[in-house]
């Protein structure tokens, strides 16, 4: 299995944040339940003012005390994506999946956990549960994409360019495969390659989080 090294981690994690609290296919709610969580609204976004802001921990905290008080799957989903760059990956999936249990199948959620399980070097169980987000019919382009990516993340390239055609221009598609086979490691690294994923050099910038 090839391994990335500081830029394609980089790619996952621009990813991750890309994809932070899309809507799809949640759970429907009871009416009592969704004022609550229309209620919480205010918190959640000043939970992603503080994450956006580079202050981490703040925002983990804002959002364990929003879950105290009414569990939001939102929350749960921001704290993953937090976490996630903080490279925090285990501590991230158990958000999602606690996210999940709230908003099962829920397509931006399920996708966070599969860049998150990529970045865990878990290739073949990220693409299991991306393959499921990408199935469902609320799945976006941006799921698409990141099957994708964690498909040429184990070297499927023509799959994974195959697959970026669905939503972009071939040429685009083209490009974007030959990006990430540029950011690879060779297979041959793999005795020298740690089995954690590498931390990025320099922090990831805040200004990429992109929380919808």
């Amino acid at each position: 299995m090839p391994f990335f090294d500081s830029t394609f981690r980089r790619s996952l994690l621009a990813a991750v944040a890309a994809t932070a609290l899309l809507t799809g296919c949640a759970t429907k709610k009871e009416p009592a339940v969704t004022g609550s969580i229309e209620r919480s609204a205010p918190a959640l976004e000043q939970a992603k003012s503080l994450a956006k802001a580079g202050r981490n921990e703040e925002a983990l905290a804002a959002l364990a005390k929003m879950n105290g008080k009414t569990p939001d799957w939102r929350a749960y989903n921001l704290q993953g994506t937090i976490l996630d760059r903080m490279g925090r990956m285990d501590d991230a999936q158990k958000q999602y999946q606690a996210a999940l249990k709230l908003a099962p199948n829920d397509p931006g959620v399920m996708s966070n956990l599969g860049l998150s399980l990529a970045l865990s070097q878990k290739p073949t169980e990220a693409e299991s549960i991306l393959r499921r987000a990408a199935a469902l019919p609320t799945a976006t382009p941006k799921v698409r994409q990141n099957l994708a990516l964690v498909l040429a993340l184990q070297g499927k390239y023509a799959e994974a360019e195959e697959l970026a055609r669905r939503d972009l221009p071939a040429d685009q598609a083209a490009a974007n495969v030959k990006y990430w086979k540029q950011t690879m490691k060779p297979a041959a690294a793999k005795a020298q390659a740690p089995t954690a994923a590498p931390k990025p050099k320099d922090p990831v910038e805040t200004g990429s989080l992109n929380l919808r």
